[in-house]
């Protein structure tokens, strides 16, 4: 219920900017589905697509089956990021404040 007044309160906001002529902002999501089972998913995965006909929505998420949702909707890009490179635990709070001074 919470995403469908907050998707509704958007979707109201950008008719008003649209209709006094001003440029359309873009809809950012951070991980707004990783509560959903996939019928749920599927449903807002929908629901965000009509709001895309009007405006760009970009969903971030780190679970495999929102992307992998999105991924079966031949609307949607799905962009994956490679892992992340492991953190040298070696180096110690002194050692990494001088490398990062040495940047600055």
């Amino acid at each position: 219920m919470f995403l469908a007044l907050r998707l509704a309160a958007v979707a109201e906001l950008h008719a008003e900017r649209v209709a006094a002529g001003e440029q359309a902002l873009p809809l950012v999501l951070d991980d707004i589905l990783m509560t959903f089972d996939e019928e749920r998913t599927a449903s807002a995965l929908q629901v965000l697509a009509h709001l895309a006909l009007g405006l760009q929505v970009i969903i971030f998420t780190h679970h495999q089956f929102v992307a992998d949702a999105a991924t079966e909707r031949d609307w949607a890009t799905v962009s994956r990021l490679p892992a992340p490179s492991p953190i040298d635990v070696r180096i110690d709070g002194e050692q990494l404040r001088a490398r990062l001074q040495g940047i600055a």
